[in-house]
């Protein structure tokens, strides 16, 4: 009887090498506990998988824009909140300055405080500004002293052309004639001025005039989230205090400083009572993007869990795979050595 021990061999190699191929499948399940072919063992099922990471993605996605605007939205409040405390302090101290001592300390105290509400809507979060609208690159807020090169003047420079135009403040009457007559300070905050140059934007507001800043935080869901900070609330409350950090309380008569400084006052309180409200819809919009976040977890998981039900292996099932096909593999590497150890002297 003739024996091929060339066919024999290549016989022997060639399963010897399934079996290395499906031991190492076996591993890789052990390890990750997903089955290691996942077409081969789906079968019919492969599509649904496909459907199901497609949709796991998009879920990751939406948290993901979610997780980055509820970021933004609590450095935003937290800025309106330093706002808030601003005008509540500026708007105590007003109103209980009414000596000629304490309205000495007046002007200094709205320029700081002036400096300080800059700093908060020029906050930044990641490299974007948070109140430029969809000029997320830009500081909205032009420094009190610092001039802008679009109109060549500071935005104090600008209220002090418009007192030095309409005045002098002699009287309660004249003091309310600049604060609010034609071409007055209000015109700078209203942006009706005559001059160009002399109103809020460009002069004091640097960002985008329309729009918002909106993100998608689902197929259906689209949120517009931005707050500007050429809000209405942010100008009566820099109106107010730039109204007293232009007029020093000993350079005018005391019966035209009280009507300018009651006025200042309005607009410090109309600002501060904006900046409740500028809050109050940025939280409500808060709890919009928190619920969404909280429906993408529970997307996810379940996604999670059905994902893991089509694709994860019985790791009881592959460990008892595994024993068989080390079995398998030792018994067959024992033939090939002894086949390897067959001479014609034995044979014969």
């Amino acid at each position: 009887m003739y024996i091929s021990t060339l066919a024999s061999h290549l016989q022997l190699n060639s399963s010897i090498r399934s079996l290395q191929s499906q031991l190492m499948d076996a591993q890789k399940e052990i390890s990750t506990g997903r089955k290691a072919d996942l077409v081969a063992a789906l079968r019919d099922r492969a599509a649904e998988d496909v459907d199901l990471r497609n949709a796991l993605a998009d879920a990751n996605e939406y948290k993901g824009t979610t997780d980055i605007v509820a970021s933004r939205m609590d450095s935003m409040q937290a800025a309106l909140s330093g706002v808030h405390d601003i005008a509540e302090q500026m708007r105590n101290t007003a109103l209980t300055s009414r000596d000629s001592v304490s309205r000495h300390y007046l002007q200094q105290a709205a320029a700081t405080a002036l400096d300080r509400i800059n700093s908060f809507l020029n906050g930044e979060v990641g490299d974007r500004t948070l109140f430029s609208g969809y000029q997320t690159n830009v500081s909205p807020m032009q420094g009190a002293n610092t001039v802008n090169g679009a109109t060549g003047v500071s935005p104090q420079q600008a209220v002090n052309q418009v007192i030095a135009n309409l005045g002098p403040i002699t009287d309660a009457a004249s003091a309310l004639a600049v604060a609010n007559g034609p071409d007055g300070v209000s015109s700078i905050f209203n942006d009706t001025n005559s001059n160009p140059n002399l109103r809020y934007t460009p002069t004091f507001y640097n960002g985008a005039t329309t729009g918002t800043v909106g993100a998608r935080l689902d197929r259906g869901s689209q949120i517009d989230y931005g707050v500007r900070a050429d809000d209405p609330a942010f100008r009566e409350l820099q109106q107010g205090l730039y109204m007293l950090s232009s007029v020093p309380s000993g350079s005018i008569p005391d019966d035209a400083y009280a009507a300018w400084q009651d006025e200042a006052i309005k607009h410090i309180s109309a600002g501060f009572q904006g900046t409740i409200d500028v809050s109050a819809e940025l939280g409500y919009k808060q709890s919009v993007v928190a619920d969404a976040s909280t429906r993408h977890d529970a997307t996810i998981a379940q996604l999670n869990n059905q994902v893991a039900n089509l694709e994860a292996a019985d790791p009881y099932e592959t460990s008892l795979r595994l024993s068989q096909l080390q079995t398998q593999l030792e018994a067959t590497f024992s033939i090939t050595a002894r086949m390897n150890d067959l001479t014609l002297t034995k044979f014969l």
